[in-house]
């Protein structure tokens, strides 16, 4: 307990002073946001099991309606984040519903079918979206007057978000509810015969998906300024799901760790003038033969052999997804 406070209060001084110290704000702000949404797929993959491809269809989603409620109606920015989360909830509760009884691979091309026909809709409704061109002119977050047009700020309200969801997901994996889904996760069988409802448990944690994502696309929209319709796409879901596969699963800060690897390999793969796509490929390659559980995984490792060789005992470990591992969260 002593080590993860020590561990946490180092990681939130970075994140307070990093403003002052690195030049590319704009970058680090786009991963923290990013990661908000990995974090709602880590709990619904990593420690639920349910493979989703739809996860940027939700940014979008969060992103255009708030950004349409903005520009063609007129209201304040800071009210239509939330209502823009609340319609994504809603919809993927309706979606979750039949397309959470699918498993596997079939699961994975439900959300795959569910994202590219968001991104379609997106692209015809011109007169709402602006189309393939994208919806330009939302405003700042604010509400009447009060606008938030400072870079900083925004990467302050970025890391907050970050905060509160990782907060609330590392108590709620501890929960009952955190519980039955990692049974869940193990055997469905055994979960039903232990009483769980699987299909509520698995909802729930679909639509939990949904909101992170969604409050990050909104708050993304307003930070831009201006949508198009291919900063969600399926590509995006599987940045998502490579960000995630970085970081390392079943550790939620991995989230973090992984949304900001992704956005310095990228940032450095275009300056080098690398192809995205070609640099997206050897990454899954390189995950799937070298870094099978992730950068944090692998840090964990090597902090537990440096701690085992001066103490002289072994750190004590947790059982997550059938292995084992040290709970760093």
């Amino acid at each position: 307990m002593r080590e993860k406070t020590v561990f946490y209060t180092l990681l939130l001084l970075l994140a307070v002073i990093l403003p002052f110290i690195y030049h590319d704000l704009d970058l680090v702000l786009r991963a923290v946001l990013m990661a908000c949404a990995v974090l709602g797929l880590q709990l619904l993959m990593s420690y639920g099991g349910q493979i989703s491809l739809g996860n940027a269809a939700f940014m979008g989603l969060g992103a255009y309606i708030s950004g349409v409620l903005s520009v063609k109606f007129g209201l304040p920015s800071l009210l239509t984040i939330f209502v823009a989360v609340a319609v994504t909830a809603l919809i993927a509760l309706i979606v979750g519903y039949p397309l959470l009884r699918l498993k596997g691979y079939y699961l994975a091309l439900g959300t795959l079918a569910f994202g590219l026909s968001v991104t379609s809709l997106i692209s015809t409704l011109y007169t709402w979206t602006g189309g393939p061109a994208g919806l330009i002119g939302i405003p700042d977050i604010g509400w009447g007057d009060f606008e938030i047009t400072n870079r900083a700020t925004y990467y302050y309200i970025a890391v907050a978000m970050f905060a509160i969801f990782f907060w609330y997901s590392s108590n709620l994996m501890k929960s009952r509810v955190g519980r039955a889904l990692l049974t869940l996760k193990s055997s469905e069988n055994t979960a039903e015969a232990m009483g769980i409802r699987t299909a509520k448990v698995k909802l729930q944690f679909f639509v939990l998906s949904a909101v992170f994502a969604a409050f990050s696309g909104a708050v993304m929209g307003h930070y831009l300024g201006i949508i198009v319709p291919s900063q969600f796409n399926v590509i995006i879901s599987i940045e998502l799901l490579i960000a995630m596969l970085l970081g390392g699963e079943a550790i939620l800060i991995g989230s973090l760790v992984g949304s900001l690897l992704w956005f310095f390999i990228s940032d450095f793969t275009h300056s080098v003038a690398i192809p995205r796509m070609f640099m997206l490929g050897l990454i899954m390659i390189v995950l799937i033969l070298f870094v099978e559980h992730g950068v944090s995984q692998a840090f964990i490792k090597v902090y537990n052999r440096i701690k085992t060789g001066i103490t002289g005992k072994s750190p004590e470990k947790r059982i997550v997804q059938g292995g084992e591992t040290n709970d760093i969260s």
